[in-house]
């Protein structure tokens, strides 16, 4: 067995149940670096861009053959400042109330080696799930 350590919670994790996820949607890396300081935020699951491009990060599953859960692909998905903000109140809201509805978007990381051009762009669906992670459709 091939073991690494997460750089996010410090434990060690057999190499078959790592999952590629991306930090941020490539559109911050391609922002210069005074605007992303003055006119950005961002969080593990939130970014604004510029107050004009508006990110919501989930998980896109992807059903694998040898394994017994889907892959988890973490991913941003580009979303409209409506959608962004609804998610932005109940992200901060107590969560005692469900999120309401689906939020639609487009896919905001390159996966490489998936497709020949690229996957930014896509259209996918954001739904969220009782476990409290946001899923990609």
């Amino acid at each position: 067995m091939t073991a690494y350590r997460c750089s996010e919670c410090g434990e060690l994790h057999d190499e078959t149940d790592i999952e590629l996820a991306f930090r941020r949607p490539d559109a911050y890396f391609q922002t210069p670096l005074w605007r992303r300081w003055w006119k950005s935020r961002a969080t593990s699951s939130l970014c604004l861009l510029s107050g004009k491009r508006y990110f919501v990060r989930g998980i896109l599953e992807l059903p694998v053959t040898e394994r017994p859960e889907p892959y988890g692909l973490g991913m941003w998905a580009e979303v409209t400042e409506d959608s962004f903000y609804r998610y932005v109140d109940f992200h901060d809201s107590d969560r005692t109330q469900p999120f309401v509805g689906e939020l639609s978007g487009s896919i905001a990381n390159h996966i490489p080696r998936v497709y020949a051009d690229t996957t930014l762009g896509i259209p996918v669906t954001l739904h969220r799930s009782q476990e409290a992670s946001t899923t990609l459709e």
